[in-house]
């Protein structure tokens, strides 16, 4: 029966059509995910190529131990793909959501190194940093 039950229904639409499509014969409820897979591979169309420069200092960032989680992990995510490694291999690598990889590949490409860096976010900023609020429940007791 295969596994396009797993899929939302406009998905497995569009993988009929293009298999049809490619192959000219009628499509068989037989086919499995894998059959699709080969048809149509998931490429990322954001090909990452790094300079000495950019490469040792994403390397210098993976490495570091005092440096946030997901700065490490945003490196890694773009050393693998220099590495020329699909998204689905660096997302098993690194135990993250493939979206996740999709997303700072594509960031990176479009923006270099500073794409890496996080976005400001909506709302409004915090007025009382976290250390503020620890003098003033010190100084409280």
């Amino acid at each position: 029966m295969g596994l396009f039950y797993l899929l939302p229904l406009r998905c497995v639409n569009k993988i009929v059509l293009r298999i049809l499509a490619l192959t000219r014969r009628r499509f068989t409820a037989q086919a499995s995910l894998a059959d699709v897979r080969d048809i149509m591979p998931r490429t990322s169309p954001y090909n990452i190529r790094l300079s000495q420069a950019e490469k040792s200092t994403l390397e210098t960032m993976a490495r570091k131990y005092t440096a946030s989680y997901y700065s490490v992990i945003r490196a890694k995510i773009v050393l693998l793909a220099a590495q020329d490694r699909s998204n689905d291999q660096i997302a098993a690598s690194l135990s993250v959501p493939r979206q996740i990889v999709s997303k700072w590949r594509k960031r990176f490409f479009e923006k270099g190194p500073a794409g890496l860096e996080d976005e400001p976010r909506p709302g409004r900023p915090a007025t009382v940093t976290p250390r503020a609020g620890r003098v003033v429940q010190r100084s409280g007791r």
